[in-house]
């Protein structure tokens, strides 16, 4: 399964499935589906990135690093002329913030932050952190999982991370995406 189908599948299915244990609000459940269309465009931008970046193997330095930063804006500027896909375009934008204000693009924290958003920031890094990337080897879920807890109240919402950890050992991606 690719990148953005398991970003697509981790967002989707732990919202899902912490709307069920009630860790996450059930007013969550009218943006699933919004959810698993963010996740499947999130990085729609990385269009305009060169593909050397992308496919670096080793550290970026520091103007390559800004240059991949764009790809929320361009994956915005991408999505907001199209009707059919405009309510995705400021979710894609912000999937980069952080929750203490240390993201990009603009550099927003907490609730200033679209709440789903903040969900696809979790998925993305879950599928970061437990993928092969060309940099890097993958973490197993153990490590990935403890990285997020330790990441939670600066990098990302506590909020949200209790609702991942919450249904986290139920997501599967061996085959078909489910919880």
């Amino acid at each position: 399964m690719d990148q953005v189908r398991r970003v697509q599948a981790t967002a989707r299915g732990f919202a899902l499935g912490a709307v069920g244990t009630g860790v996450c609000a059930a007013g969550i459940m009218l943006g699933v589906e919004v959810l698993a269309q963010a996740g499947l465009l999130h990085d729609i931008g990385k269009i305009g990135i060169s593909e050397f970046l992308l496919n670096k193997k080793g550290v970026l330095d520091w103007d390559e690093y800004e240059e991949t930063k764009l790809h929320p804006v361009i994956g915005r500027d991408i999505l907001a002329p199209v009707e059919q896909f405009q309510h995705l375009a400021e979710i894609i934008y912000h999937h980069h913030e952080r929750y203490d204000g240390g993201g990009y693009p603009e550099g927003i924290s907490g609730d200033d932050i679209p709440l789903l958003s903040r969900i696809i920031a979790v998925a993305d890094a879950f599928d970061a952190m437990t993928s092969t990337r060309s940099y890097r080897e993958k973490l197993n879920r153990e490590k990935a999982v403890l990285e997020i807890q330790a990441n939670s109240g600066t990098q990302f919402d506590p909020k949200i991370v209790d609702a991942f950890l919450a249904v986290v050992d139920q997501l599967d991606f061996d085959e078909n995406p489910s919880i």
